[in-house]
């Protein structure tokens, strides 16, 4: 195939390709009950509830990862909750939150309660620590209410003093960049009660794991059929396919994609009625 010359800058071109990203969603087994602790907390752990996620099909370096939980629990503070990768990625975990609200390594929690569906991304807003001390205040005035469902930041464990401060899967967790090899396999998230006389319920999990698109499914992203990314329709087909060419030959360059790929789209754009009346 004929070079084609790229009008793009590559800098224009590694933005993009940074920038977009495929999400798969990958639903967990084994959900229910988190077994209650034998002993008197804080940090008496039981025998934990293991939920997997089956995670396969994925071709690019792990970009954003988020995990979400349907659950209850009668007491926040009882319970440390942390997602563990595959062995091939080193079978390392990192904490979504547990005893939260401790200010010490024996001292009480939080007593908030869980009633709901809680997503931990690094795109959230809410901050858990500071939820469950605003719904500790509440259950303090003797109102139950149970902590809010929405998305929620990561944290250490414990409360400010004794370290439970913000986490991010991207610089925290070693999870963000695991190739293809590392992190397709079984990945666990682990739920286990720290006091006796209360235990919960995992109704639902799911990991999410984004990946850079790649091949056709991104250039069509890059050059929708429908018109250019920044508005407006195709002033004619041709408009459209010298828009496939320049993006094609930019990614081509980059590595982005291979002759045979480049090839293919090119002649797939051809043969389209993107563009035309």
């Amino acid at each position: 195939m004929k070079r084609i010359k790229a009008i793009w800058s590559g800098a224009v071109a590694a933005i993009l390709l940074s920038s977009i990203a495929s999400g798969a969603i990958f639903p967990g087994t084994g959900t229910g009950a988190i077994p209650d602790s034998l002993q008197e907390g804080p940090a008496n752990y039981g025998t934990p509830l293991i939920v997997s996620f089956d995670v396969n099909g994925l071709t690019g370096n792990i970009q954003d990862i988020s995990v979400s939980i349907t659950m209850n629990h009668p007491y926040i503070g009882d319970l440390d909750v942390f997602l563990t990768s595959p062995p091939s990625a080193g079978g390392n975990s990192f904490t979504l939150f547990s005893r939260v609200g401790a200010l010490s390594f024996y001292g009480h929690y939080s007593y908030a309660p869980l009633n709901g569906t809680y997503q931990f991304s690094d795109s959230a807003w809410n901050l858990w620590n500071a939820s469950a001390d605003a719904e500790n205040y509440y259950w303090i005035s003797n109102s139950l209410i149970p902590l809010s469902s929405g998305a929620y930041r990561t944290s250490r464990p414990g409360g400010d003093a004794l370290g439970g401060t913000l986490t991010t899967f991207h610089m925290d967790s070693g999870f963000i960049g695991l190739t293809p090899s590392q992190a397709n396999g079984t990945w666990t998230l682990t739920l286990r009660d720290g006091a006796t006389a209360d235990s919960g319920f995992v109704t639902a999990a799911a990991l999410t794991i984004a990946v850079p698109v790649r091949g056709a499914a991104l250039v069509e992203q890059l050059v929708p059929c429908p018109g250019p990314r920044s508005g407006g329709h195709w002033k004619n087909h041709g408009q459209y396919v010298s828009a496939i060419g320049n993006v094609v030959g930019e990614l081509l360059s980059e590595g982005a994609i291979t002759e045979q790929e480049a090839e293919d789209i090119v002649e797939a754009a051809v043969k389209s009625d993107c563009g035309k009346k």
